[in-house]
């Protein structure tokens, strides 16, 4: 048996079109994989802590998250109820309380789900690039693949995906994950390859990958086109303007670590991605980092002690 198959799929739910869209999104996901679908609402726990610091006494707020529940529940249930009269698959409602992205991991972890299927909604300004939103935070710490749908539509399949390969640790390692999808959609896969600039041995790297890549494409019978773009400091906006113009319905991303300065102030790769995506982006990272990257982790703090405090610092705002 396959220990990759999609079985068990999340999707975060606060009734907003954009969340609906993704869970959307999620069904034809679970009718294609026959998996099932547990639908999650939070009601969120920053609520509390406003009426208790701004507004309210904690006493007045208590009975306003009960309401919250209540409501949410009868909401819920509505819907699952829905979902499996029209679509004839399993699907359950959960209700939780806390902070969003980390109730969100919690679940996942609590549920053994595969993926994680939310919608996203695009910050903007400094924002954007250092804090980052609830679904770039889940991206970060979930403990399974995440597939974040951008508020501009839904998607019943995936029959063109992009895989951006990187001169990075680890870029290859999750293509097993993305099999899954490509064979349920019977997609072409887009495999981009993206070198660092001003470096040989990085083009080199990157030419070996997508051969490697290739070869078991074509054990897997998977029909794959392949793009070396010349390098480029600027890989997000070049994966974003590839997406677009090759019209592709499925981004598909590998995590690893950006190691430069720059990249820490400017933003991670995978944010900006998530963000400025029109297209559902699915971000695979690995759940332990690979020793030669916790290496690297210790000497940019050597190099930048005094700028990145801690690694575990690093780790959390610098992850794909």
């Amino acid at each position: 048996m396959d220990a990759l198959n999609i079985k068990h799929i999340l999707v975060p739910i606060d009734f907003s079109v954009t969340s609906l869209n993704a869970m959307d999104t999620a069904v034809a996901m679970t009718k294609r994989h026959e998996a099932k679908l547990t639908l999650l609402h939070i009601v969120n726990k920053s609520i509390l802590s406003y009426h208790h610091a701004d507004v309210l006494p904690i006493a007045s707020a208590v009975p306003m998250i009960e309401m919250m529940r209540d409501e949410a529940k009868e909401m819920l249930s509505q819907i699952t109820d829905k979902v499996a009269a029209q679509h004839g698959i399993g699907v359950q409602g959960e209700i939780t309380q806390g902070f969003v992205s980390s109730e969100i991991c919690k679940s996942a972890e609590r549920l053994g789900a595969d993926l994680v299927v939310m919608g996203t909604h695009g910050a903007s300004g400094f924002r954007e690039f250092f804090i980052g939103t609830n679904s770039f935070a889940v991206v970060k710490h979930a403990p399974c693949p995440v597939l974040t749908v951008p508020p501009n539509g839904k998607w019943e399949s995936f029959s063109k995906i992009l895989f951006p390969v990187r001169d990075t640790p680890g870029a290859l390692e999750k293509y097993d994950f993305l099999r899954k999808i490509i064979r349920q959609n019977k997609a072409v896969l887009h495999v981009l390859g993206i070198s660092d600039t001003g470096s040989t041995s990085s083009e080199d790297w990157v030419e070996k990958k997508i051969q490697k890549l290739k070869s078991k494409l074509r054990d897997d019978d998977v029909e794959c086109l392949t793009q070396l773009l010349k390098p480029t400091e600027q890989v997000a906006e070049e994966v974003l303007h590839t997406a677009k113009t090759k019209q592709m319905d499925l981004i598909a991303i590998t995590a690893t670590l950006d190691y430069g300065i720059r990249d820490f102030f400017v933003g991670p790769y995978t944010q900006q991605i998530v963000n400025h995506a029109k297209v559902p982006v699915l971000s695979i990272r690995p759940v332990k980092l690979p020793d030669s990257e916790q290496k690297t982790v210790q000497i940019m703090q050597a190099d930048y002690g005094p700028m990145l405090p801690n690694a575990a610092f690093l780790l959390r705002t610098s992850l794909l």
